[in-house]
């Protein structure tokens, strides 16, 4: 396998660009080809709370993927070095890489995967999984974060209708966790100088999953 034909599949807030960028801090080049799938067998929730144990940081939950028969996500394959690689264990400290099988991933742009390319992701085991809580709730920060992403990928991809988007909404569970949610923009009552998008990603949050 060469080195160059490495992908993360991201499901989450690394389907956004800039969240990669921040990450590997530019120091290394990535293609920023957005290369958008659907993978078979996956199962996104808010499955994941962090920073329980830290003094400092307030705990809250993330979005991580499980294998699960029957299920799918949507997401993007990111190209990336060794060095890359390496970098992004350090963040996604609280997950496991794990590999996907080429026979579960399907392209829904135009590109298509080498034969010879190794496909990671960043999921945790079935039995690990855990709901939002009062004391780690979703942050919508956080939220924004990955929609901002997938309204790109709606852009790249020329969807009129958010169709990426919506499946991201709709293949995503635990929602009903909203429940322990926390708006944490940095203007809640008037977010759109500091959040790209958000009259979009509130319609799309009443339509789908608040109504």
């Amino acid at each position: 396998m060469s080195s160059s034909n490495i992908y993360i599949c991201g499901y989450g807030s690394l389907q956004n660009i800039n969240s990669i960028r921040n990450t590997l801090n530019v120091i290394t080049h990535i293609d920023e080809t957005h290369f958008a799938v659907r993978v078979k067998n996956m199962r996104r929730g808010w499955y994941l709370p962090i920073n329980i144990n830290n003094l400092i940081t307030s705990p809250w939950t993330t979005l991580a993927c499980v294998e699960e028969d029957g299920f799918s996500v949507n997401g993007v394959l990111i190209q990336i070095t060794p060095e890359c690689l390496r970098i992004l264990d350090e963040r996604e400290i609280e997950y496991i890489r794990k590999i996907i099988p080429h026979n579960q991933i399907n392209s829904i742009c135009n590109k298509e995967l080498c034969s010879d390319s190794i496909v990671y992701y960043y999921g945790i085991e079935s039995d690990s999984k855990q709901t939002p809580t009062f004391r780690a709730p979703i942050l919508q920060s956080y939220l924004d974060t990955c929609l901002i992403g997938c309204i790109e990928i709606d852009a790249k991809l020329g969807n009129m209708q958010y169709e990426y988007t919506v499946e991201f909404l709709q293949t995503t569970y635990e929602w009903n966790a909203m429940y322990h949610w926390v708006n944490d923009r940095i203007f809640p009552r008037r977010p759109y100088e500091h959040v790209p998008n958000a009259r979009i990603i509130d319609q799309l949050l009443h339509l789908y999953i608040l109504s």
